[in-house]
């Protein structure tokens, strides 16, 4: 009877503990900034210059020179899916040039992915790319030649990717979609960027999302949990005259 009701305990104690481990590994929130606080402060510049201005009443992160790079690093992440919120948009620019933005998101050897927005005269606005070790590989080009021009409010855009499907979004729309031939899951880094001349483009509402795998302890505590069930149900299930013995 003691034995009985010990392996009943340890199944119980066990299958709490995963419910409780499998729960605390799901979704994160690894990235918010609305850059409030006038800095740049979590934010290493890689290359171009960046800073905070008030814009319309609300402070955002401005390119201030040409192609420029601005990264934040959270905790190494292997995710199942991710959404990266953001806000955009320009000082200025004009249809002879084809300037761009965007977001990606990488792992520390510079692989991922990223979405980008044209402003100016092109024949297409949204782009998707792999990036390997640092370099970009064009995924899909998708939409008409921009319309949009410089000092407008900001705009909301998405990239999301749920292990399977990137997908861009732009003012709540989906603006394109593919599936990419290269599959990241280890992410731990967010680089915002302006492609192109000085069109200082703007980020505001940073929110990156990510779907956490289970760790692999985890999965140990649950096999465990289904052995001791196993072991109950057997002990509960010997012949009468077994028990008796």
């Amino acid at each position: 009877m003691k034995t009985r009701t010990y392996v009943k305990t340890i199944a119980c104690f066990v299958s709490g503990t995963v419910l409780a481990f499998s729960g605390a590994a799901q979704a994160a929130v690894v990235v918010n900034d609305d850059f409030s606080s006038g800095t740049l402060d979590g934010w290493n510049v890689v290359s171009g210059s960046w800073s905070v201005i008030d814009f319309n009443g609300s402070n955002v992160a401005e390119a201030t020179s040409g192609n420029s790079q601005l990264q934040t690093v959270f905790s190494s992440s292997i995710v199942s899916a991710f959404t990266i919120n953001f806000d955009y948009g320009w000082e200025w620019g004009v249809n002879d040039f084809t300037l761009q933005l965007g977001v990606k998101l990488l792992d520390n050897g510079g692989n991922g992915y990223a979405y980008t927005i044209r402003q100016a005269a092109a024949g297409y606005k949204y782009e998707l790319f792999t990036v390997t070790g640092g370099a970009d590989t064009s995924l899909l080009v998708s939409g008409n030649a921009p319309s949009e021009s410089g000092g407008q409010p900001l705009v909301g855009a998405s990239l999301t990717w749920d292990g399977t499907t990137l997908r861009g979004y732009q003012g709540g729309d989906l603006v394109i979609s593919t599936s990419p031939g290269l599959q990241y899951d280890t992410f731990n880094q967010l680089v915002l960027q302006q492609v192109g001349l000085n069109g200082h483009a703007r980020f505001d509402n940073i929110v990156v999302d990510v779907t956490a795998v289970p760790e692999p302890g985890t999965s140990v505590l649950l096999g465990l949990s289904l052995l001791s069930v196993v072991i109950m149900r057997r002990r509960f299930r010997r012949p009468s005259c077994e028990r008796s013995l």
